[in-house]
């Protein structure tokens, strides 16, 4: 049950992820400047990189059930407020949303690899990748509806209702996981993962 719902989030979050990278060229145009849109994603981008290595540095010290949903949520307001601010403010937003955003898939990663049936773990990465940018590639697909009904601002925040999901699947996850580790192991909720 909890791969299925680390699946499941890694589906909705390939949805936030290609919604967001397709548009966010254009946003940051319509918004910032339209000569240098591509040069501020490419500096939003670059924060992905810290938050990899911030979300591995702390899932090696936080257990990952109970760090992914506060990951999830400083993602959600930062990519609502992606979607309503301009100017200099929305590279700074857009920029820690990334950084949020990637700083969750070395967690969601570990997760596979703690909740994969034993010999099967390569298989499971392989299923998580095509969730993630098989399915999750529809993201694109769906933020353009939002575009081309309402605005660029309209796709992140469409997107902010996939990634709330994620929020609450990651949550179900951890209750599930605090659920056995008190049933299997006394006192186990209190130590790393």
């Amino acid at each position: 049950m909890p791969l299925m719902l680390v699946y499941a989030a890694f589906v909705l979050s390939g949805i936030v992820y290609r919604g967001a990278i397709t548009f966010l060229p254009r946003h940051m145009e319509e918004l910032v400047d339209k000569d240098l849109g591509g040069a501020f994603v490419t500096v939003a981008l670059l924060m992905g990189a810290v938050g990899q290595v911030i979300g591995g540095t702390l899932s090696q010290r936080v257990r990952l059930e109970r760090l992914a949903p506060v990951l999830a949520l400083l993602a959600v307001p930062a990519l609502v407020l992606t979607g309503i601010v301009s100017g200099a403010m929305l590279v700074v937003i857009a920029s820690v949303f990334i950084c949020f955003y990637f700083a969750n898939q070395p967690v969601f990663t570990g997760l596979i690899a703690d909740y994969a049936p034993p010999g099967a773990i390569g298989r499971s990465y392989g299923v998580s990748f095509f969730a993630g940018f098989g399915l999750g590639g529809t993201g694109g697909v769906i933020a353009g509806v939002f575009v081309d009904r309402w605005d660029t601002g309209a796709a992140f925040l469409g997107m902010s209702a996939f990634m709330a999901v994620t929020l609450l699947l990651t949550v179900v996850i951890w209750v599930i996981s605090e659920r056995r580790s008190r049933t299997v192991q006394p006192g186990f909720a209190g130590s790393g993962h």
